[in-house]
């Protein structure tokens, strides 16, 4: 990283052995450190270990300079393991908290996702995010495409995007839209990626 960070100073937290991330299982408070300080070298202000409706979340941040999109606040788990894998309850979690707060979803982790809790990771656009996603110029995107073949060949392989993909609402919800997913009101899915366009709010009175 850059000496030039205005925000470097919060790297003086980051322990002199740079491979202490593993000494513990659930040695999760070097993994959140290092999520604040990319949050904060990404242009937002930061805060740790807060409560949102009785249930603790890592991180929580708000971009200083807001951009009008979703990912303006952001609620961060970190998970920094060595063995065990996320689990859908992991996933489940961050997204109900996420939504709770109005906030876009992010996972920090260290170890590997289940297959299932991967699906589900990409369905709701969690931004799931490792050690060298941290340094990053700015916040990593979702992923955005899966592979619609088990073809070994790459070339062969089809794809197309989560939002193309991801499994409809009942008909009953659907409004005519099957795809209007977001995790705060007021904002809108824009094109088949993860970009969000701001809509008029609807008094329903």
């Amino acid at each position: 990283m850059s000496n030039n960070n205005p925000h470097s100073e919060t790297d003086e937290r980051q322990p002199n052995n740079a491979d202490s991330h593993s000494d513990s299982h659930n040695d999760g408070e070097w993994l959140e450190h290092q999520m604040e300080a990319a949050l904060r070298r990404w242009g937002y202000s930061t805060e740790l270990h807060q409560t949102a409706y009785g249930l603790e979340v890592d991180v929580i941040a708000r971009r200083r300079e807001e951009q009008q999109k979703p990912t303006d606040c952001i609620v961060a788990q970190c998970k920094n393991w060595n063995s065990d894998s996320i689990t859908p309850q992991v996933i489940y979690r961050l997204c109900m908290v996420a939504f709770g707060c109005q906030a876009t979803p992010v996972l920090c982790h260290t170890t590997d996702l289940t297959d299932r809790a991967r699906r589900i990771a990409d369905d709701w656009e969690v931004r799931v995010l490792t050690l060298d996603d941290l340094h990053s110029d700015s916040l990593p995107a979702p992923r955005i495409y899966r592979s619609d073949s088990t073809d070994v060949d790459s070339q062969s392989q089809s794809r197309s995007t989560i939002r193309e993909t991801r499994d409809h609402l009942p008909v009953l919800f659907s409004s005519g839209s099957t795809r209007q997913f977001t995790y705060v009101p007021g904002f809108e899915p824009s094109g088949v990626e993860h970009r969000y366009r701001p809509v008029d709010e609807v008094d329903t009175e």
